[in-house]
């Protein structure tokens, strides 16, 4: 039996398996292929990667076979910042992940795979490491549910080997076979990132390597082992496909475009291979460890390489697993906390870079504000190095872009020239595709809210004109997702205008009524009867007298629902998420928030305090670790964690018993915003609190009375008066905005009433009847749909232009549904948001369900002729 068995002897596998059995433990290394093997790389290594194979040993056999840099030229839209990371920014890493600094090398190389991974599996297997090549890992062994070995054959029809471990490590890729096979499912898939296609060269064109944006695309020169030089250019993931028609014409004309001098040195050395070309990098994070498994490298989380990170980040994942599982192995202990520490350590260490590199990798055109804060780190050497320890993971994205360092930055410089005026969205077109001659009809596909978001220019008004080009372009082509009109009731059939005037008529899957509220008879009678007692308005601010015995008697039933005390009112559901956070937090305060949650809740936090930490979707043990961190270097200042009962984009909901658990034990306040699931769902209408046993024991708990209880405004519910008190006096959305109407109050409380009645249970079920049969014709169609069961149906599509499409094509065929695109959910996952209610019929949801389908199946074709004619491909997101 070994200590351990290493599946995968790359870099991240190789150096694994190196620092265990420098340890003394027993270890097994499986590797498919033979080495020497080339493999798809960005090639170069970071100085902080350089580190860790001095801290392992194996630097001084790199040495004499790869180029080495303290510099690195970073150059984008013309502002050339070249520095090296700063010493001091390296050591304070290593000390605060690894508690040490030794062996720290302040320098960068490149290297071809071939080269390195040999180097690093012969150097394994000289630590006394037992190498198998060839051997392909057929399954895991497990008992009792944990895992307890593997099996291998050396061959295809080779006979099967079978050996136990205390511990199975995966270090074999993204594609990892061991995750598979343990279950570790990827996660926050984000879709759109680049491609990538590089060549070599016959010379060190260089004497550091040099790495250049420009608009959409980019490209870097490297001098690397062998005395060649890497050639690469990249862009987003959607050009690919035009790019490739000609990939030598392509590739010189991305570089005379990123760099005219650096193309006219390309143009001038002799290329020694062909091209290496990759559009297969869409990025995503794994749980990384289980009962006897554990996940380095690649196999453990996924980021595209437009920052060249994925080299130091295996030698990262392979020292800190060896440092957090060594001890319990030479003493014989159970794994589980050691396995805890290295997914929490990890975790730490890795998901603000990850974000960043995903916001990277989007390839969006860089806004001025950005260039202009380009151009003052370019002229101070600490902003330089800092701003290269960013991009190289060295020191925390924060220490550039939070809006407290770009201040800092911006005002260091005073000298800084304005940015020019020209708009970065000209360069969102495909330079490599021909262009659709209906111009309109391609700005309508193209871009987002995102591109027009930071127009420049000194004209306030006239700035916005190309936004306005754009909006009337998608309105005129039926591509406008928003400001529709409702000619009539929103039933479960209704009539609705879009921003163009064209009618629609027909099944509603748009509006948000979840329990069918909103034309009720008692809740129209109870708006009626208000408006008759008291008029249309409130008056006045609830600080004031805006306050009505409808609005106090609406506290009291919301209390009773969520089984708290004390309640404050909203005029808006926006107004409540945002409320409560500047109320309660204040800038040295943290909020902590899934990555997921809904916008309001997100400015509330960014507003109230320059400590909001983002964690992944749904991820307690996430959520755990930065508590921990947090609570161990800031022991005196408070922290908000805040998640959703029900996230309305995906359907999911977070383990908030768990989550409140890890709360307390770190002195942290739980925020959980209620606003789709409360009333819909649960007993007695409870929503997830409800359905997790959890009514009365969160701390606060805020809600929107616009999905279930057909009424404008919302609430923040808690057991404490003293905190009622202050989130009534420091809330400003709640003290400087009208208080709810006489009218809005009593249809909210009628409606919650109902809610929380045996009617109410018959309507959630219907709710969920509803659901459930348009989910499964959904599925008979080949649409697949997220989350469980519920008021909301998120439907994937994927591509942006496709689901605009869709959203054109619904209209003719009857059928009213949202369609979400980026930024609202990731880039290359747009999706429609079908909102049902319990007057909805299973013959409604198959009509529905139908039309949805052709009118996807007709937008994909139309979006595939488009891509045929110009030679651009749509991302890989169906």
């Amino acid at each position: 039996m070994y200590d351990v068995v290493v599946v995968g002897g790359r870099l991240a596998g190789a150096a694994t398996a190196a620092h265990l059995s420098k340890q003394g433990r027993s270890v097994l290394l499986l590797e498919k292929d033979t080495f020497p093997k080339d493999v798809l790389s960005t090639h170069f290594m970071w100085p902080r990667g350089t580190s860790y194979l001095a801290r392992l040993g194996v630097l001084d056999r790199v040495v004499p076979v790869a180029p080495f840099f303290e510099e690195v030229d970073l150059v984008i839209e013309g502002v050339s910042i070249r520095s090296g990371v700063a010493e001091e920014d390296l050591r304070n890493r290593f000390r605060s992940l690894h508690g040490d600094d030794k062996d720290v090398v302040n320098a960068s190389f490149s290297a071809r795979r071939d080269l390195l991974d040999d180097l690093l599996l012969a150097y394994a297997a000289e630590c006394g490491v037992e190498v198998r090549q060839g051997a392909r890992m057929t399954e895991l062994v497990e008992e009792d549910g944990r895992v307890v070995g593997v099996r291998w054959r050396s061959s295809p029809d080779g006979p099967e080997t079978t050996k136990r471990a205390r511990i199975v490590v995966g270090a074999d890729g993204r594609r990892s076979h061991v995750a598979r096979l343990a279950g570790a499912a990827r996660k926050d898939v984000r879709r759109n990132g680049s491609f990538a296609c590089y060549t070599y060269l016959d010379s060190h064109l260089l004497k550091v390597p040099t790495l250049r944006r420009r608009g959409r695309l980019g490209m870097a020169l490297s001098p690397t082992s062998g005395g060649q030089t890497m050639a690469l250019v990249y862009g987003p993931s959607d050009w690919y496909q035009a790019f490739r028609q000609d990939s030598a014409a392509h590739f010189a004309q991305a570089l005379d475009y990123v760099s005219p001098d650096m193309a006219a040195l390309v143009d001038g050395a002799t290329r020694v291979s062909g091209f290496f070309m990759t559009n297969d990098q869409t990025p995503f994070i794994r749980e990384v460890s289980g009962d006897g498994w554990a996940l380095v490298g690649d196999a453990a989380s996924f980021k595209d390489p437009a920052t060249a990170s994925g080299m130091t980040h295996a030698l990262r994942d392979a020292e800190l697993l060896a440092q957090t599982i060594g001890p319990a192995l030479a003493a014989g202990d159970d794994l589980t906390r050691s396995l805890s520490d290295y997914r929490e350590r990890r975790h730490l260490d890795s998901w603000k870079y990850y974000d960043f590199v995903c916001s990277q990798a989007e390839m969006r055109a860089t806004e001025a504000s950005e260039v202009n804060l380009f151009r003052a780190a370019s002229s101070d050497l600490r902003h330089a190095s800092t701003l290269l320890g960013v991009f190289s993971d060295t020191v925390d994205p924060d220490a550039v872009f939070s809006v407290d360092s770009m201040q800092r930055i911006l005002s260091s410089n005073s000298s800084v020239a304005p940015p020019a005026d020209e708009p970065t969205v000209a360069s969102d077109s495909n330079p490599f595709a021909a262009q659709d001659t209906a111009e309109d009809e391609h700005l309508a596909l193209t871009h987002t809210v995102r591109s027009f978001a930071s127009p420049t220019g000194s004209r306030l008004l006239e700035r916005v004109e190309p936004f306005h080009r754009w909006y009337s372009a998608r309105v005129e082509s039926e591509t406008w997702l928003y400001s529709r009109t409702l000619a009539a009731a929103p039933l479960s059939t209704t009539r609705l205008l879009d921003a163009g005037g064209r009618v629609l008529e027909g099944i509603n899957f748009a509006s948000q009524d979840y329990l069918g509220l909103s034309n009720h008879p008692e809740v129209v009678e109870a708006a009626t009867a208000a408006i008759a007692e008291f008029g249309v308005h409130s008056a006045g601010s609830a600080a004031a007298i805006g306050n009505t015995v409808h609005s106090r008697r609406l506290e009291q039933s919301i209390a009773e629902l969520v089984e708290t005390d004390h309640v404050v009112l909203f005029p808006t559901g926006w107004a409540a998420a945002y409320g409560p956070i500047n109320a309660l937090v204040r800038h040295y305060d943290h909020v902590v928030m899934d990555h997921y949650a809904h916008a309001s809740l997100s400015q509330g936090a960014h507003a109230a305090s320059r400590n909001v930490h983002r964690v992944p979707h749904l991820d307690n043990e996430a959520v755990h670790a930065v508590l921990r961190e947090l609570r161990d270097r800031d022991p005196h200042h408070a922290i908000l964690v805040v998640t959703e009962g029900l996230f309305s984009m995906n359907a999911d909901s977070p383990d908030l018993a768990r989550l409140q658990d890890i709360c307390h034990e770190y002195e942290a306040t739980l925020l959980v915003d209620v606003a789709h699931d409360l009333g819909s769902t649960g007993p007695g209408g409870q929503g997830q609190i409800g359905i997790q046993q959890l009514a009365g024991q969160v701390d606060l708990v805020m809600g929107s009375f616009s999905k279930t209880f057909a009424s404008n405004g919302g609430f923040v519910a808690t057991a404490s008066p003293a905190v009622r008190s202050y989130i009534e006096t420091y809330a400003t959305s709640h003290v400087f905005s009208n208080a709810l109407s006489p009218a809005q109050a009593a249809a909210a409380d009628a409606a919650l009433r109902i809610a929380m009645s045996p009617e109410g249970a018959r309507l959630r079920r219907q709710t969920l009847d509803a659901a459930s049969a348009l989910r499964e014709a959904l599925a008979d169609h080949g649409l697949a749909c997220l989350g469980s069961p519920g008021p909301i149906v998120p439907a994937v599509i994927g591509d942006e232009r496709v689901a605009r499409l869709t959203h054109r094509n619904l209209r003719p065929r009857g059928v009213a549904a949202m369609v979400v695109e980026y930024p609202v959910v990731p880039s290359g996952s747009a999706r429609l948001r079908l909102q049902v209610m319990p007057s909805h019929t299973p013959e409604q949801a198959g009509q529905a369900a139908a039309a949805i389908a052709a009118a996807v199946s007709e937008a994909r074709t139309a979006i595939d002729s488009l891509d045929a004619a110009s030679g651009l491909a749509r991302p890989d997101s169906r």
